[in-house]
C-alpha cells in the first residue's frame, strides 16, 4: 500500500490491510519520498519514518496478526510503485494524494501507476458520508 499522509492513502492502507489478511499475503507499506520535494535528506527521512510508523500502527489496529514491512524510496512516486509492483500481487493506492487538484477523481500518481504497472492496481476512493453525492441534477 502506498501512503502519503492523505485521507485517501489512509483508506487505501485500511483496504490493503484487510485484503492482505483475507488473502494470507504479506503487506508492504511504501512512502515514496518525491525527488522534487525541497527538503534536506535527513528531514525527508525522518518524516518518512514517522509516516510509516503511524501507518504500521494503523494497520496493526485493524489486523494485529499482520506484520507489515516498510520502504521509503527516494524517487518519482509512480516510477517507484511500478518498479515495486514487478514483485507484488497488487498495488493499492488512494485515488488522490496531497496534490492540489481536488476536483480530479483520480490523481496523477494513481493514474500513472495504474496505467504502467505490470500487476493489478487497486485505486481506493474516499469514503463519503451517507447522502453525500457530488452528482448534480439527478432526476
Amino acid at each position: 500500500a502506498a501512503v502519503d499522509g492523505s485521507t485517501h492513502s489512509r483508506q487505501a492502507l485500511d483496504w490493503a490491510t484487510h485484503e492482505a489478511v483475507r488473502r494470507g499475503l504479506p503487506l508492504l507499506i511504501v512512502h515514496v519520498r518525491p525527488l522534487t520535494r525541497q527538503v534536506d535528506e535527513e528531514t525527508g527521512r525522518r518524516e518518512a519514518e514517522a509516516l510509516l510508523a503511524e501507518s504500521v500502527r494503523r494497520s496493526a489496529a485493524i489486523a494485529p496478526e499482520l506484520r507489515p514491512s516498510t520502504l521509503a524510496p527516494l524517487d518519482f512516486p509512480s516510477a517507484a510503485l511500478v518498479s515495486l509492483g514487478r514483485d507484488a500481487s497488487m498495488i493499492v493506492v488512494g485515488s488522490r494524494g496531497l496534490g492540489g487538484f481536488r476536483s480530479l477523481m483520480v490523481g496523477s500518481n494513481s493514474l500513472a501507476t495504474a496505467s504502467m504497472a505490470s500487476c493489478p492496481v487497486v485505486v481506493v476512493q474516499e469514503d463519503r458520508p451517507e447522502g453525500d453525492d457530488d452528482r448534480a441534477g439527478d432526476a
